[in-house]
């Protein structure tokens, strides 16, 4: 098996700057403060919405999404399929047009 290279940051004087690896000690006790800490409080969440904030529900807009991004997406395809059928037809005008003209200039002479 190929084991990849250490790099070890060679400097351009030779020298080489060893590679440190950090060492990491594991404490296995929390850490014990002196002071009182309040008892975590449990805040009721109120099903009312707060003044002003209308309540949006995802829930029931989902259908309205798939339905709206259906549309934008059929939109977006109609017209990438009229820009290729342009373009479909203009590379061949644009052929017949450098044809008659190149036929024009080579009779002409």
């Amino acid at each position: 098996m190929i084991r990849p290279k250490i790099p070890s940051n060679p400097l351009p004087t030779g020298l080489v700057t060893p590679i440190v690896t950090a060492v990491h000690e594991h404490q296995d006790q929390a850490p014990v403060c002196s002071c009182q800490h309040p008892a975590p409080t449990v805040v009721a969440q109120s099903t009312a919405p707060a003044s002003g904030s209308p309540v949006v529900d995802l829930v029931k807009r989902h259908p309205v999404l798939i339905v709206g991004g259906l549309a934008v997406g059929s939109v977006l395809a109609i017209a990438m399929f009229l820009a290729i059928a342009l373009v479909a037809v203009a590379v061949p005008i644009g052929a017949l047009v450098m044809r008659s003209l190149l036929k024009d200039l080579r009779t002409s002479r």
